[in-house]
């Protein structure tokens, strides 16, 4: 259906469905949680998002040149990488550190989440 209607909510329907599904199944199913697991549901999400979002703006009578078609994939295999890369690395990293109440981590978390916010407002305005 996303690929027959890119310009609805079907994607977003499908994609918010495959995502509670994975929780029910970690969570209500208390199903085992891999790094490869997690790195490819990450993956195949953001390429339908990524894929519909194209076939959204551009006209269905098209003809798009491949300069074009390689700088888009250029853009979002970096996403990719770079995505999967830091949240499979912080997965890891939360492995190796103790696991002992404290108020430093939410803190932490919280100034992460405040750069990646700000990094992507920089991001928006830059252009």
């Amino acid at each position: 259906m996303v690929g027959l209607f890119p310009r609805t909510r079907w994607v977003g329907l499908l994609l918010s469905t495959v995502v509670v599904e994975w929780l029910t199944a970690t969570i209500g199913l208390e199903s085992a949680i891999g790094p490869v697991r997690l790195g490819l549901l990450a993956v195949g999400v953001y390429l339908t998002h990524a894929v519909a979002g194209l076939a959204a703006v551009l006209p269905y009578d098209s003809l798009v040149a491949w300069p074009v078609v390689w700088s888009w994939a250029g853009r979002v295999l970096t996403v990719l990488v770079v995505g999967v890369g830091v949240g499979l690395g912080g997965w890891g990293l939360t492995a190796v550190l103790p696991s002992t109440r404290s108020v430093v981590g939410p803190i932490i978390g919280s100034v992460v989440a405040a750069a990646l916010a700000g990094l992507l407002a920089w991001h928006l305005r830059r252009k």
